[in-house]
């Protein structure tokens, strides 16, 4: 399988599993147990995805992409159901690996990211290594700062 194939692959993997997660959140979002509903659902297939991308990062996909699918996933953050009660899209539905990959990409790949997209979120975490625990920079990036703090 060549890296376009790989990569047309991913990308379909990816918007697939978003629209069945948007399908399924307006089916459920006001069932007592949607949190745990969801996550049951949708956690597996979505850890399996970023095993996926994991896998063929830079020999298929590229990082740029990644960090875009990453974007996509996080964008579920905006809905209300997935961001309430002190408890964010990572904390309802994003597996370990997601939150690992997320911290894992360099402050330069996400600048790369900004400067082909126009935000400069960079210029807020200059000073933030890449190697600090818990980084910023990277959730800036991906929310465009829109999940609430």
């Amino acid at each position: 399988m060549n890296m376009y194939q790989i990569q047309h692959d991913i990308q379909n993997e990816a918007q697939d599993l978003l629209k069945a997660i948007l399908e399924y959140e307006a089916i459920h979002k006001h069932e007592h147990d949607f949190y745990d509903s969801i996550y049951e659902h949708y956690e597996s297939k979505i850890e399996e995805l970023f095993n996926h991308i994991e896998k063929h990062r830079d020999n298929g996909i590229s990082t740029f992409q990644t960090i875009a699918i990453l974007k996509d996933f996080w964008s579920l953050g905006n809905l209300e159901s997935m961001n309430q009660d002190n408890c964010n899209v990572v904390d309802i539905l994003l597996p370990s690996n997601v939150c690992h990959m997320i911290q894992e990409i360099s402050n330069d790949e996400y600048r790369f990211f900004e400067e082909q997209t126009g935000t400069k979120f960079y210029k807020l975490h200059e000073d933030e290594p890449d190697d600090a625990p818990h980084r910023e920079y990277p959730f800036d990036v991906l929310t465009g700062r829109s999940v609430k703090r």
